[in-house]
């Protein structure tokens, strides 16, 4: 609210690598989508979704637990 960028990335250090995934997936699904004539039901990558979604849940686990760890104040801000 104050304009601070950098202190706000301090907070909340996850949020651009989400906004790439989606921006990525968003990218991959429009391209799948030209491709075909009907619209796809799911993206192109659908075999890596799952994979990449899981993995991004679990990345923002281990992010959540090891910030809160004692001695890592460098990721509360």
């Amino acid at each position: 609210m104050r304009g601070e960028l950098t202190v706000a990335l301090r907070y909340n250090v996850l949020v651009l690598p989400v906004l790439l995934a989606i921006a990525i997936s968003w990218w991959m699904w429009m391209a799948s989508w030209r491709r075909s004539a009907p619209a796809p039901s799911s993206p192109s990558g659908s075999r890596l979704f799952p994979v990449v979604a899981t993995l991004m849940v679990l990345v923002a686990v281990v992010f959540a637990v090891v910030r809160n760890l004692p001695g890592v104040d460098g990721l509360r801000g």
